[in-house]
């Protein structure tokens, strides 16, 4: 005797049937389990299913805005004319995947590369551009906040 939930419970059933029963309880479990472990939630953005956008020439992003107010970037960044351009006030936190980056502050410059981390705070005394070096890009993630 197979003993099954519900009106089932106790009945006969013929053996193919039991398993087909059963088969098909353990789907309807394992299809709860995939929904629960894939569902959406605040603290999760798929980087993987956005996009990689191009805001100019020599920058692609995929971004994400977080509730608490942050955005958190992976960002490829090209070789490019970028000696003049505007100073960026925002604070960043940036770990860098490949390529090497220059920083330029009014009073001095850095330079970092993979497996390094920049934490610049926001503001204009700390006040920043980065340029590309070599003819490779720079990926990395980034944190802005303000």
């Amino acid at each position: 005797m197979t003993v099954l939930p519900g009106s089932m419970v106790g009945r006969d059933l013929d053996t193919p049937v039991a398993e087909l029963y059963q088969h098909c309880a353990s789907m309807k479990l394992i299809k709860e389990v995939q929904s629960m472990s894939t569902q959406e939630s605040p603290y999760i953005f798929r980087a993987s299913q956005a996009p990689l956008v191009a805001e100019s020439d020599t920058l692609k992003v995929k971004e994400a805005h977080m509730a608490d107010g942050m955005t958190v970037r992976y960002q490829e960044r090209s070789p490019g004319d970028d000696a003049d351009g505007e100073w960026c006030e925002t604070g960043h936190s940036a770990y860098i995947l490949s390529g090497r980056l220059r920083y330029e502050f009014p009073d001095h410059e850095v330079e970092i590369g993979p497996g390094d981390i920049v934490h610049i705070p926001a503001g204009h005394d700390h006040r920043h551009r980065p340029h590309v070096l070599g003819n490779d890009p720079v990926k990395y993630f980034i944190t802005e906040f303000s």
